[in-house]
């Protein structure tokens, strides 16, 4: 798991890891990883103070852009989609529902 800025936090958030290895497919996924509050809110502090224990998190996914060697930017978002669907079935995912314009919008909209 990298970041926008190279680094990497996998060793941060190990049941995302967990998750992410139980796919049982090697996968570029886009997404965001995300803290929730007492109000299941989510919580950028709690993210940055996350240390693994009581706090719910969950990684948000937004497209699979690669899987098992095959490069998928190419296919429509919608397929792409649809095959991410397929791919994360566990509570520990929740896929974006819809394709929107804006970044705030589509992140917004996963988080409900």
């Amino acid at each position: 798991m990298d970041s926008r800025s190279g680094l990497n936090y996998t060793i941060k958030y190990p049941p995302v890891e967990k998750a992410l290895k139980g796919l049982k497919h090697e996968v570029i996924i886009d997404g965001e990883v995300v803290v929730f509050n007492q109000e299941e809110k989510p919580d950028f502090d709690a993210l940055q103070l996350y240390d693994g224990n009581e706090s719910p998190i969950m990684y948000c996914v937004f497209d699979l852009l690669w899987i098992d060697g095959q490069d998928l930017r190419g296919f429509p978002l919608t397929e792409r989609k649809e095959l991410l669907k397929i791919l994360v079935k566990t509570m520990m995912f929740s896929v974006s529902a819809k394709v929107l314009t804006a970044g705030r919008r589509c992140t917004s909209k996963c988080l409900t």
